[in-house]
């Protein structure tokens, strides 16, 4: 099952049905959540609001239906914004390692039998 936070690539279809995901940058999230559709849209705006416009804290993961992906479930993980230069990043790393462990938890839940992973923070932001 894709997994995706500001993250993953799975093989899409194109969708001319218009959703707020279509104009979604141009990273994974869009990538997942446009030929998701509708139904995807949905279920992630059902999603409990934890403040104004977040649904998930950074280090966890939450799981939504695929919508019209080829698959069940989408995971939805949080990675870090990791900052360039000399500076420590070990708790950004204590939170990535949180979010592929939670990822893997949410797999848990349903009994899913197989999971895709994406490479979580290594969009065109990471060099």
């Amino acid at each position: 099952m894709p997994t995706t936070a500001s993250s993953s690539s799975l093989a899409t279809r194109s969708s001319t049905r218009p959703t707020k995901a279509a104009s979604a940058e141009a990273a994974i999230d869009g990538e997942i959540n446009f030929p998701g559709g509708l139904a995807l849209e949905e279920a992630r705006e059902a999603l409990p609001l934890l403040t104004t416009y977040k649904r998930c804290n950074t280090g966890d993961a939450k799981i939504t239906i695929a919508g019209d992906l080829p698959c069940k479930n989408v995971i939805h993980a949080v990675g870090p914004n990791f900052e360039f230069g000399d500076v420590d990043h070990s708790q950004n790393l204590g939170l990535l390692e949180s979010a592929y462990k939670n990822s893997l938890e949410r797999a848990r839940e349903p009994n899913l039998k197989t999971i895709g992973f994406c490479l979580l923070l290594a969009g065109i932001f990471r060099g």
